[in-house]
């Protein structure tokens, strides 16, 4: 057998037979009829005023299958009665992994379901892409937020009723640091209920570790037959190391986050 990462093909075959069962019948769990949320909400000023712009729908481009598992992720994530998350990461080990389609489309099931604002951030300065997923220009974002001082209010899009872009931004001197980081994300939380960064690749950027080092966890996306489960092992232990907290993992192209008990053993 190849050592492409055997882990992940055992949790492919869990995923189709998965699939077999929900599309025989089986239902989906739904999120709480009475799901309130647990803490107060930021400020709200943020969308008074403020226009919907068109945007394009990440999920939109997702199959039934792969939707309905990122849905199940948020809910488990995010909807719990017990949850305190309110900042995640989103990093692939390797770049063009579909890390930020994936924080895109947590992001917008996300929005979908909560009470509050949603943002999902850019943080992959050097390889921005977040923005293509929405449709959107690069305009003003988070480098400007880190370069310029820019709010990063004035730099949020609105592009469903409650969930919000910032784009990487076209800024040349920014550079993410842990105070700057622990700044911004204290000026988010003022402005959003939930928070989702998209990370540059763990392979390529510390600024990774830093990233969610300064948020309530990690979901590490790890693409078909293409990370080694070497890797993927390597960066477990070392952002535990780190006291990352690792909260799920994806897998690319199938989409769906790999089950506990598998993911248990990286």
């Amino acid at each position: 057998m190849s050592r492409d990462f055997e882990l992940l093909q055992r949790a492919e075959r869990e995923g189709r037979y998965a699939r077999e069962r929900s599309l025989s019948g089986m239902a989906v769990p739904a999120f709480p009829a009475d799901f309130r949320p647990t803490r107060p909400l930021p400020d709200s000023s943020l969308e008074e005023a403020v226009q919907i712009q068109t945007a394009s729908s990440p999920v939109g481009r997702l199959d039934d299958f792969a939707s309905q598992e990122l849905t199940k992720l948020v809910q488990r994530l995010f909807l719990t009665t017990d949850s305190q998350l309110r900042a995640v990461t989103f990093a692939g080990i390797e770049a063009a992994n579909g890390s930020a389609f994936a924080a895109a489309s947590t992001a917008e099931i996300l929005a979908a379901h909560t009470s509050g604002n949603v943002c999902v951030l850019d943080c992959d300065l050097d390889r921005p892409t977040l923005h293509q997923h929405f449709a959107l220009a690069n305009g003003n974002g988070t480098s400007e937020a880190l370069s310029a001082g820019v709010p990063i209010r004035e730099s949020a899009r609105r592009v469903q009723s409650r969930l919000w872009v910032v784009s990487a931004g076209r800024g040349l001197t920014a550079s993410l640091t842990r105070q700057n980081l622990q700044e911004l994300k204290a000026e988010l939380l003022t402005s959003f209920e939930y928070v989702i960064l998209a990370a540059p690749p763990i392979s390529l950027a510390p600024a990774a570790l830093m990233l969610a080092q300064s948020s309530d966890g990690l979901v590490m996306v790890l693409e078909a037959g293409s990370t080694r489960r070497e890797s993927a092992q390597k960066v477990t232990q070392d952002f535990q190391r780190a006291g990352v907290s690792l909260l799920a993992a994806i897998l690319n192209n199938r989409t769906f986050p790999i089950p506990a008990a598998l993911y248990a053993r990286l």
